[in-house]
Parts: structure tokens; sequence; C-alpha cells
């Protein structure tokens, strides 16, 4: 396994629990894949309607920071 997305769904609300991919495989695009392919999965079962999505990110992450900052993701 390379990596994965979990996400959870309450209602017009979505958690991002957990996305990790695994060390020889990340700044490949991988973490944006998995996130993009997670978002639209929450929009296509939420009937298009795209709900609250939250997540958390450690601050001296900034990789990570830097790729929710890319998708539109704001503090």
């Amino acid at each position: 396994m390379v990596g994965y997305l979990l996400v959870s769904v309450h209602g017009d609300v979505a958690d991002i629990i957990d996305i990790v991919v695994d060390l020889p495989y990340q700044r490949r695009g991988i973490g944006r894949q998995l996130l993009v392919t997670g978002l639209q999965s929450i929009f296509v079962a939420s009937a298009g309607a795209l709900p609250c999505v939250f997540l958390e990110v450690g601050v001296r992450n900034q990789a990570a920071i830097a790729l929710y900052q890319s998708l539109g993701f704001v503090k």
C-alpha cells in the first residue's frame, strides 16, 4: 500500500480523519490525488452538494498546509 485517505461524513459535514502517503512515495502528487478523489467521492455521495469539510494539520507540516491551501482550504 502506498497511501490512504480516511474520511467521516455526518450529514452536511465531512471530516478528513487521516491522509497518509508512505515516505518513499511522498512529493509525487499521490496525496493530492487521494484528497481530490476523496472530495469528489464526498460530492457524489452528498448528491452534488459538497458539505463543509474539516481537517486538522500540525503547524510544522508545511507540505500538507501548502497542499490543503492549494485546494482551497482555509484556516
